[in-house]
């Protein structure tokens, strides 16, 4: 169930990459609202990402992911008609125990930064949140020489 957050507070999106309770409840005990997949759309529908990401964009909400959400090209374009504001965790083999305590040490900054005009992705890293291009890094194999552009 999602709680009540003072008036003009931010809300938050947990794609179900973090799971939906551990930072669920975390972040409401902070005194914030949190919304998952299953607490929006239901527990068996199947929805697929450029779903949740244009109607939590649509709705002001910043999302929490681990999954780098720029590709493919259809969820970019869906987090920059929704002006989606995205907190990406990039190590995906992080356990709860890790990535919820990382969350909630940086919950004032993305706060702040929440409050700017998306579309936008900042990198949850330990010490810092860093901002990240809305284009991810392409990628061109030559002979046997992988660079990044």
């Amino acid at each position: 169930m999602t709680t009540t957050a003072p008036s003009g507070s931010p809300e938050f999106f947990i794609d179900k990459s973090l799971g939906s309770k551990k930072l669920r409840r975390a972040i409401e005990g902070e005194g914030f609202v949190a919304h998952t997949v299953n607490s929006v759309y239901g527990v068996h529908k199947k929805v697929l990402d450029p779903t949740w990401i244009h109607d939590a964009g649509d709705k002001g909400w910043l999302i929490l992911t681990k999954d780098d959400i720029r590709t493919p090209e259809v969820q970019l374009r869906h987090m920059e008609a929704a002006k989606a504001k995205v907190f990406w965790l990039p190590e995906r083999g992080l356990k709860a125990a890790v990535f919820v305590p990382r969350y909630v040490k940086h919950l004032k900054g993305i706060i702040r930064r929440g409050k700017r005009q998306g579309p936008f992705m900042y990198k949850v890293d330990d010490d810092q949140l860093r901002p990240v291009s809305l284009r991810p890094p392409v990628r061109v194999q030559t002979g046997q020489q992988t660079s990044i552009l």
